[in-house]
């Protein structure tokens, strides 16, 4: 059966869970593409491929968009297709399919096997509402289904189909930044984040932090490498593996088998002498840290971090000795914050030495013990609806006044900027005044695409690369973070809230 994955926002990072699934599709015999929502001619693309199954992996926000793409597919392709909905949004917010009729079916969490196990049963003409982890609609009832155990053995999946993603984009393919991922699963309870709904959706379902042997890792990356080409790697774990038969392997074959700089992600209690020491010896160089509040009450109380200014900073100092570029990621704009607030995230940053702060703002995502607690406090009272496609944007939550909310939303914009230059602290406390406008979030994202070039990753790229990088950055702003250009699928009224 054929199979077509459609994705709306940009692909600046590799959509390796789409990439996974494409690839347990293929070993099962079956033919995947994967189309854009913003590049030309869609619908005839869909026409022309055919489908018999049309898949959606979706984050909250952008969950409307994808159902009115849905939506306006099913009046127009002119021939029955199985709309199969996956990601965060449905898996913590199931009665998404209640709401969308032209919704035939959602995965809750891991779907290496679940969506294999639907198209082989959609082909040979075999019942599909009991398979583990989807709701199904069916004769006018939707089936509710347990999620299977999680993958225990990630060493036994296919690698990651990269070839979907180069024919969608050949660009990506030429480019040299290269992203992969060695694990699954987050042990930590942050309350932003959705990872402590995914371990209470699989309690008794197997062990949730797993991650391949590192000799099968750099196996992968071999085969990326002699087939796309690779000049600089970035780990997109949520914590790389750092127990002692991972990291020894890994030091040991990186270096003569792949043998590019890398970065990676790293919570501050697992840096230690030890993990940053054969890590820069592996071929590390840039350490990304999420910070994520500099007050105290609101990184551990509000944000459940579980983590002290001291652990923080001595992490940061750790990995300024052995030379390391030191990267955080900050959130502001959080439940009960000030601007006060907000400037001690920047003043933790200027004590770590960071290079680049990448900020964001807080988006109260359906289920999170952060929504909850923002709504017990009378800081959010919206519908999950009501959240935009790109958390770049604004806040949707209540604070003290318009000109409160003003100022940390312009902040935002200018977070990274004030970091690495913190002599413009005057002028840029004056534009946080300003009313917030498209200028702010054009310079937010050339800002930082250019610091993330030059200062993160430093891998050399004609002037063509960066030319091709400023028009996608742009188109990037317009069409997904402001959403400016009206679509097609919008023109018919079907952009309305689902």
């Amino acid at each position: 059966m054929r199979v077509l994955f459609i994705k709306h926002d940009p692909s600046y990072a590799e959509p390796l869970g789409l990439m996974q699934l494409s690839a347990a599709l293929k070993a099962a015999g079956h033919q995947t593409r994967l189309v854009f929502s913003y590049q030309p001619d869609l619908l005839a693309k869909v026409r022309a491929y055919r489908p018999g199954v049309i898949a959606y992996s979706s984050t909250t926000g952008i969950h409307r968009t994808y159902a009115a793409i849905n939506r306006w597919l099913k009046r127009r392709t002119g021939f029955p297709f199985f709309a199969a909905f996956g990601g965060p949004h449905v898996t913590y917010f199931p009665e998404f399919i209640d709401q969308n009729p032209e919704v035939d079916g959602i995965c809750r969490g891991e779907g290496d096997v679940a969506l294999p196990e639907l198209v082989a049963n959609l082909t040979s003409g075999q019942d599909i509402r009991h398979i583990p982890n989807w709701r199904i609609r069916a004769d006018g009832v939707i089936y509710e289904n347990e999620v299977r155990p999680l993958v225990p053995d990630l060493d036994g999946l296919p690698f990651p189909d990269h070839e979907i993603l180069y024919q969608a984009d050949p660009y990506l393919g030429r480019f040299g930044l290269k992203r992969f991922l060695a694990s699954r699963g987050c042990p930590f309870k942050c309350s932003y984040c959705f990872n402590h709904m995914f371990n209470r959706l699989y309690r008794g379902k197997g062990q949730i932090v797993r991650h391949m042997s590192a000799g099968l890792l750099i196996d992968q990356m071999a085969a990326v490498k002699r087939q796309y080409g690779l000049n600089f790697v970035k780990f997109v774990d949520d914590n790389f593996p750092t127990n002692d038969d991972f990291l020894d392997e890994f030091v040991g074959k990186y270096p003569d088998r792949i043998g590019r700089p890398f970065y990676l992600n790293l919570r501050a209690n697992y840096v230690t002498e030890q993990n940053v020491t054969r890590l820069k010896k592996a071929g590390c160089v840039a350490i990304n840290m999420a910070v994520e509040a500099g007050n105290d009450f609101i990184r551990n109380r509000v944000l459940k971090r579980g983590m002290t200014r001291e652990q923080i900073l001595t992490a940061a100092s750790l990995i300024k000795k052995h030379g390391l570029i030191l990267t955080t990621q900050n959130i502001i704009g959080n439940p009960g914050e000030d601007f006060a607030d907000s400037l001690e995230t920047y003043r933790i940053n200027l004590d770590m030495g960071t290079d680049f702060a990448e900020c964001f703002l807080l988006q109260p995502y359906p289920g999170t013990e952060v929504e909850s607690y923002a709504r017990e406090n009378g800081y959010y009272a919206d519908q999950t609806d009501s959240l935009r496609e790109s958390y770049w944007v604004s806040s949707p939550l209540k604070f003290e006044s318009a000109l409160e909310k003003r100022r940390i939303e312009n902040f935002h914009k200018l977070f990274s900027y004030l970091v690495r230059h913190p002599r413009q602290f005057g002028r840029v406390m004056r534009l946080t005044r300003w009313r917030p406008n498209r200028l702010f979030v054009f310079f937010q994202r050339y800002y930082d695409m250019l610091v993330i070039k030059r200062v993160v990753m430093p891998v050399p790229f004609s002037w063509k690369d960066y030319l091709i990088n400023i028009s996608r950055v742009g188109s990037f702003i317009t069409n997904f973070i402001l959403a400016e250009k009206k679509k097609p699928w919008e023109s018919e009224g079907d952009g309305a809230g689902c």
